[in-house]
């Protein structure tokens, strides 16, 4: 612990294998209890499918929430009505084993 911080050295090292194992364009992933639950940062391409949908009508996989949105170094907690821009990044927590279907949302196109 320092200066109030624990880290884990099993979360850190799972997290940099989840991203190595699946290829992601995930920019960080953390593990919540007990690893059945995950933060991802992802970031949103302009080719997405989610850049000017609604939140709300997103279709995210069942038991995922955007939380978090960054916007040209702006934080926003975004709202069902808010939409995605080309270049956000996006904070989605989500159940273990989301992290597959949210990419693919996120960017259909990207390379597995």
């Amino acid at each position: 612990m320092h200066d109030g911080v624990v880290l884990n050295p099993f979360d850190i090292a799972a997290a940099q294998v989840l991203r190595a194992v699946h290829n992601l364009k995930v920019l960080d992933v953390h593990l919540f209890a007990g690893e059945d639950a995950e933060a991802l940062e992802l970031v949103a391409p302009q080719r997405s499918p989610l850049v000017g949908v609604p939140l709300r009508d997103a279709r995210f996989p069942k038991g995922s929430l955007a939380t978090l949105v960054v916007r040209e170094g702006e934080i926003l907690i975004p709202h069902g009505g808010d939409s995605l821009q080309a270049g956000d990044r996006v904070v989605v927590f989500c159940r273990r084993g989301s992290m597959g279907a949210l990419e693919r949302l996120m960017d259909p196109d990207a390379r597995r």
